[in-house]
C-alpha cells in the first residue's frame, strides 16, 4: 500500500489567495487577498489584536493596507503562509518595504528574516574592495530605514566600522556627523 502524501507547508501555501476557503479579506489599493483569519493570528500581533476584540475589521472580515505596494503586500501574506522570503528576486528597496510593513504589523519572525537578510548584503556592499563611497551609501541607507529600528543592520554597520582598517580623520568626522544626524541610529547600535 502506498500512500501519497503531502507536506503540511504546501498545504498552507495552496491556500493563500484561495477565495473559496478564506474567512478574511486584505484589500490593498485595486488588489484583493483572500485570506485566513488563523493564519494571520498565529504570525501577527496586529491581526492578533484586531480579530480578538471587537474591531471593525474583524465585523467586515476585512483589512485596508493601502500605504503599501500590492505586490509588497503580497510578499508579506504570503511569507504568513509558506515561510519563504525571495529576496533574491526582489529589490533592496522592496525588502526595506516589506521591513516597514512587517514592523507596522508586528509580524516579529518575517521583520527579524528581512532584517537579516538586509544586514548580509549591506555587510559585502560595505566590504566591497574600492567602494570609496561608504558613508554616501551609509546616509542613505539610514535614511531609508529611519522610523525602523533594525537591530541586525545596526550591529552589521558599528561592527564594521569597528574593523574598517582605513580609519582616518575625515572618516571619523564623517562617522560622527552620521551619528548626530540619526540619533536613533546611534542610540539603537548602544542599545545592541
Amino acid at each position: 500500500l502506498l500512500i501519497k502524501t503531502t507536506s503540511v507547508k504546501k498545504v498552507f501555501a495552496e491556500k493563500f489567495n484561495d477565495l473559496s476557503t478564506s474567512d478574511f479579506t486584505v484589500k490593498c489599493q485595486d488588489k484583493q487577498f483572500y485570506v485566513h483569519q488563523r493564519i494571520l493570528r498565529g504570525r501577527s500581533d496586529y491581526f492578533e489584536a484586531i480579530l480578538q476584540n471587537d474591531c471593525i475589521e474583524k465585523r467586515d472580515k476585512m483589512v485596508k493596507i493601502d500605504d503599501f505596494p500590492p505586490k509588497v503586500v503580497e510578499i508579506f501574506l504570503g511569507y504568513f503562509y509558506n515561510d519563504v522570503l525571495p529576496t533574491v528576486s526582489h529589490s533592496i528597496a522592496t525588502l526595506i518595504c516589506l521591513l516597514k510593513l512587517a514592523d507596522k504589523y508586528n509580524a516579529i519572525e518575517l521583520f527579524d528574516a528581512v532584517d537579516s537578510d538586509l544586514s548580509q548584503r549591506f555587510v559585502f556592499a560595505l566590504k566591497w574592495p574600492g567602494y570609496d563611497k561608504k558613508f554616501i551609501f551609509l546616509k542613505s541607507l539610514l535614511k531609508k530605514i529611519e522610523e525602523v529600528q533594525v537591530p541586525k543592520i545596526t550591529a552589521m554597520i558599528f561592527k564594521w566600522r569597528s574593523t574598517e582598517k582605513d580609519n582616518n580623520s575625515s572618516d571619523d568626522e564623517q562617522w560622527s556627523s552620521l551619528i548626530r544626524r540619526n540619533p536613533n541610529f546611534a542610540m539603537l547600535g548602544g542599545i545592541t
